[in-house]
């Protein structure tokens, strides 16, 4: 059957138009599956790109079983063709020799994740289950390791070049081999809930002239010990010099020590938040001063604050009473010194966020009242938020 004139004509404009406004326009559907399969099937110059995007957005799960079906997809990744050569994102929650191959081989491997629960613990061949790797000059952009031990870690570690951003959820187990020699370039660095073996490591083992941003959430549970040890301050006086941007999150200071690091040293920081209970100068006087001490070692290139504090009320009176406790006027007192302050952030959020709970931002007088106690340079540029930047909750909205 002949085509209309009109979408003969239309088919033949879009087909004499260049390959890269088709890879442009390919790129901009985003990761909608269905549409990128509908793509790949048009015509045969549009099934790289499609592909390409369609396993941008995907990832490649290998569980922990002994299931035919997880050889399969190691085997299917493994084989040359599309699904090799376009996976950019791999979950592993067991490391073998096997996996350990198939990450060394895929070329356009972005985000690797390793990962080990109760339901489904890390899985080895042998105590050393991974050979050492060789020198490897390959980057990536996200490497999560998540609960598992932190020998594995020092060999996921030497497998990559450059790393962009490291994340280490509760690791608090320690070293049984010596760590590698190598010192590995990580330009960003989360630790959540991770024992102080893991801090003595990654002191030992990172660039400091590499390391541009830093998060320690010390939400989660140290290993026993730990809550003497000091572990923020050292580990930026060791590797944290070269930082750009430093965040603090300890929602429970109730429980332990407030172990901010003096950040006078990182001369090239311009970027702090703290996320913390610790900001009420009432329940926690020595913890406040510590912030106090923490924000006046700030150097004068810092261009933006966030404080956040994280506590939990039940009524509109006791939200108002805590937000009064917080000695605001204090804590603007020691950022006058960061003369290149361009942009200040309040914030106070429930650290259960129960939906019944009466929230800060819906009441503008607490702002107000808050306002009123700055300097007055401060006054001038404070934003009230009404999220804080944990990755459980990145919808930061100004009120």
């Amino acid at each position: 059957m002949a085509h209309h004139p009109a979408v003969a004509a239309s088919s033949r404009c879009i087909s004499e138009l260049p390959q890269e406004l088709h890879d442009k326009i390919l790129d901009e559907v985003g990761p909608d599956f269905a549409t990128l399969k509908n793509c790949s099937l048009v015509c045969r110059s549009w099934l790289p790109r499609s592909t390409t995007n369609l396993f941008a957005h995907a990832r490649v799960c290998v569980l922990a079983t002994e299931d035919d079906a997880d050889s399969e997809v190691l085997q299917a990744v493994r084989a040359p063709g599309r699904l090799h050569d376009n996976v950019v994102a791999l979950s592993l929650c067991r490391l073998s020799s096997e996996e350990w191959r198939v990450v060394q081989e895929l070329p356009r491997l972005r985000k690797l994740t390793v990962y080990c629960c109760d339901q489904c613990p890390l899985r080895t061949d042998s105590p050393t289950p991974v050979p050492a790797p060789c020198p490897s000059t390959r980057n990536i952009e996200v490497l999560d390791v998540q609960c598992v031990p932190l020998d594995v870690l020092d060999w996921l570690l030497c497998m990559f070049d450059n790393i962009g951003s490291l994340r280490i959820p509760r690791i608090t187990s320690r070293l049984t081999t010596p760590p590698t020699a190598r010192r590995h370039a990580v330009r960003s660095v989360t630790l959540q809930g991770s024992g102080h073996a893991v801090f003595h490591y990654l002191a030992d083992t990172l660039r400091s002239d590499a390391l541009e941003s830093l998060e320690i959430d010390v939400e989660g549970p140290y290993s026993p010990g730990d809550e003497h040890e000091p572990l923020a301050d050292a580990f930026v006086r060791q590797v944290g010099r070269s930082i750009k941007s430093y965040h603090h999150i300890d929602r429970k200071p109730i429980y332990r020590t407030l172990d901010l690091p003096s950040l006078s040293g990182c001369a090239g920081l311009t970027s702090v938040t703290l996320s913390t209970g610790a900001l009420n100068a009432v329940h926690f006087p020595s913890k406040h001063a510590r912030v106090i001490e923490c924000l006046g070692s700030l150097p004068p290139g810092v261009e933006h604050v966030k404080l956040v504090y994280t506590s939990h009320w039940n009524s509109a009176g006791e939200l108002a009473e805590m937000v009064g406790q917080c000695g605001w006027g204090a804590l603007g007192a020691a950022l006058l010194q960061c003369a290149r302050l361009a942009r200040f952030e309040i914030g106070v959020v429930h650290i259960h966020r129960w939906p019944s709970c009466p929230r800060f931002e819906d009441d503008p007088a607490l702002g107000e009242v808050i306002r009123q106690t700055l300097p007055k340079r401060l006054r001038d540029m404070v934003e009230f938020v009404c999220r804080d930047s944990h990755p459980a909750c990145r919808d930061c909205i100004s009120l």
